[in-house]
């Protein structure tokens, strides 16, 4: 069993709160996509027009009920003394979330029986790097998209296997895919990884499907295709990989433009097309090669806590594999990772400094306002993002070499 004195106990939790407040408070003022966006599609919806049906709506039907809630706060609390505006609801479902997934991730590292050196450097390690984005906590979908990745894979830790931990597993899984589509190759893995117990787990699919995307599916139908137009016409987003490749030959060719597109900015340009096209092609190939070392490794996978581990070692690599071939790669989603590896059972604490630290600069480096200094052949920017991109590569590199450590995979 982990032993912990109560005074670490308490200083940890005052940590969490400390870095809450300071999050709280030093929100994003110049732009938020709470106000400018989340809440234009609200205020559209309280008129009577309807997502997908009377409009061309980006986002899966799971941000339907999450951006109409803190309007309909609003409203309620108007013109009372405890009025709660659109921008305060939602950051305080945001802030929830954070205490929730907070008090999850405790609970799974105690249940996991880490070593308090291991503990102690992931709560830390949670704290800190979430207060180094605390531009990007609380006034996007990532948080709860990330809470409920996470959730969806570690939740058998406390459980154990059962016909809850299935239904469990599967609402976590259904409700990220209704908030963000990308996590969906990640259910033939856990399906695999449960085979042991196939009928309960499809059980526990059907129900938690039901529960979370049958009904906006049945009703919206074929509209819900907008969400793949929307992406296809996007181009290089200029955070990605594709995109610093771009930038870099652009300093030399000085044929590409940065354009907005849907309240982003791409790079677009000869120089992108063919750049864009190669990673069409890339990036479908690489989930694919992903998907078939995951069924293999998956399909050997013999116990509940070996399948548990699994899923999260296998999640992490889609995560990062993704992250490193995709053309749109907003600053939020270097979110999704924090949860993998604050709760993930390292055998070395060595390993779980390096990547931690590894995964701190590139939030440090990605979500500081730097300015774009000019430095010879290249700018300080250009720099940030080869930064960025090399240690997503080397986090997928040492994620995989590190394997056996890891997960014991051979």
């Amino acid at each position: 069993m982990m032993k912990m004195s109560r005074t670490t106990k308490i200083i940890l939790i005052g940590l969490f709160v400390v870095t809450r407040l300071f999050i709280w408070v030093y929100r994003p003022v110049e732009f938020t996509d709470v106000v400018h966006n989340f809440m234009a599609y609200a205020h559209l919806w309280a008129s009577g027009e309807r997502p997908y049906l009377d409009q061309w709506y980006e986002y899966p039907p799971g941000t339907i009920p999450l951006f109409k809630l803190p309007h309909v706060v609003d409203m309620t609390t108007l013109n009372t003394p405890w009025h709660v505006d659109y921008a305060t609801g939602y950051r305080l479902i945001m802030l929830v979330t954070d205490g929730l997934l907070f008090w999850f991730m405790w609970k799974v590292l105690i249940k996991s029986k880490v070593k308090s050196k291991i503990f102690v450097t992931a709560i830390i390690y949670y704290c800190l790097i979430t207060a180094k984005a605390h531009h990007f906590m609380y006034d996007k979908i990532d948080l709860l998209f990330a809470a409920a990745t996470v959730f969806g894979v570690a939740v058998p830790i406390l459980i154990g296997n059962s016909l809850k931990d299935k239904v469990l597993t599967w609402l976590g899984f259904f409700v990220a895919v209704s908030l963000k589509l990308i996590n969906i190759p990640l259910g033939l893995i856990y399906l695999i990884t449960q085979k042991k117990s196939l009928k309960q787990s499809v059980l526990g699919l059907v129900i938690a499907f039901i529960l979370t995307l049958a009904v906006p599916v049945m009703y919206f139908r074929s509209s819900l295709l907008v969400m793949y137009v929307y992406h296809k016409e996007r181009g290089l987003q200029v955070e990605s990989v594709p995109a610093v490749i771009v930038s870099t030959i652009n300093k030399f060719t000085k044929s590409e433009q940065f354009v907005e597109v849907y309240k982003n900015y791409d790079i677009v340009g000869p120089v992108s097309a063919k750049v864009k096209a190669g990673f069409d092609v890339l990036f479908p190939v690489s989930l694919f090669v992903w998907l078939g070392y995951a069924v293999n490794k998956a399909w050997g996978v013999k116990s509940n806590g070996d399948r548990v581990l699994m899923d999260q070692y296998l999640s992490v690599l889609y995560i990062f594999i993704f992250m490193l071939t995709t053309k749109v790669l907003s600053t939020p989603f270097l979110l999704w990772h924090i949860p993998f590896l604050t709760i993930y059972p390292f055998r070395s604490s060595k390993l779980q400094l390096k990547l931690m630290s590894a995964s701190l600069v590139i939030i440090a480096v990605s979500m500081t306002k730097i300015p774009d200094l000019n430095l010879g052949l290249v700018n300080l920017h250009l720099v940030i993002g080869w930064v960025r991109s090399g240690l997503i590569l080397w986090i997928l590199i040492e994620w995989f070499r590190q394997r056996k450590q890891l997960a014991n995979i051979n």
